[in-house]
């Protein structure tokens, strides 16, 4: 799985050459961060948020934060 608000790095995920046989394996969103809709999300061992959280309010982290926590599998 793998978002992005720009469509322009979808558009460029899905053009790599060495993404084309693992690409069958891959969720792409263009969502912003913000919006996802957690609830549909299955669980995941790693939510990796590096290029996202720092574009969020304040205010946005923490509604958004819970729901990466909820995100990550359990054992």
């Amino acid at each position: 799985w793998a978002n992005d608000a720009e469509a322009e790095a979808i558009a460029l995920i899905k053009s790599r050459s060495d993404i084309q046989t693992y690409i069958h394996n891959i969720t792409l969103m263009h969502k912003n961060f913000s919006n996802l809709h957690w609830g549909i999300l299955p669980q995941f061992d790693l939510v990796y948020a590096g290029y996202s959280l720092p574009f969020v309010t304040p205010s946005e982290f923490m509604l958004i934060w819970p729901n990466v926590v909820q995100a990550i599998k359990s054992d």
